[in-house]
């Protein structure tokens, strides 16, 4: 190979590294659940009363736009030195002609001890936590689409 091809080469490896190492940071791959709205679900005051209840701490959130994100500390365990965080975004969509539609992405952070932090995926609990959230604050009727 020439100077010029390796080095060429260099900068989309680079790059890569450099996603794969930001993409290992954020901690997981979100998970997003959706569901119509029937007419007698609650809305955002719903999702925010459930998040509460759920025990999540309502951390940022705005009407006008339609989302509310909440999130919970976890402990892994007693010898465990990290912490993770489950994060539940919620946002209510509207296209012309169709249901609003209500989406809940499921995340988990973890902040790590001496390791990288895992990227399995939100847990089950809070996978469990948005699903409880969409047949609540959605209405029971429609499946839940997971993307």
């Amino acid at each position: 190979m020439t100077k010029k091809t390796t080095l060429s080469l260099r900068w989309p490896m680079i790059m890569a590294a450099g996603v794969v190492a930001f993409g290992g940071c954020l901690g997981s791959v979100p998970r997003m659940l959706s569901r119509p709205v029937t007419g007698q679900a609650g809305g955002l005051d719903c999702v925010s009363a459930t998040l509460v209840e759920l025990g999540y701490t309502i951390t940022d959130g705005d009407r006008a736009t339609g989302f509310v994100r909440g999130e919970r500390q976890r402990r892994c365990g007693f010898f465990c030195n990290h912490r993770s965080t489950d994060i539940l975004m919620v946002s209510e969509t509207t296209s012309e002609g169709s249901k609003p539609q209500l989406n809940v992405t499921a995340s988990l952070v973890v902040e790590p001890d001496d390791e990288w932090p895992s990227d399995e995926g939100p847990s089950d609990e809070g996978l469990a936590n948005a699903e409880q959230l969409l047949e609540r604050c959605a209405g029971v009727s429609g499946g839940v689409r997971v993307r």
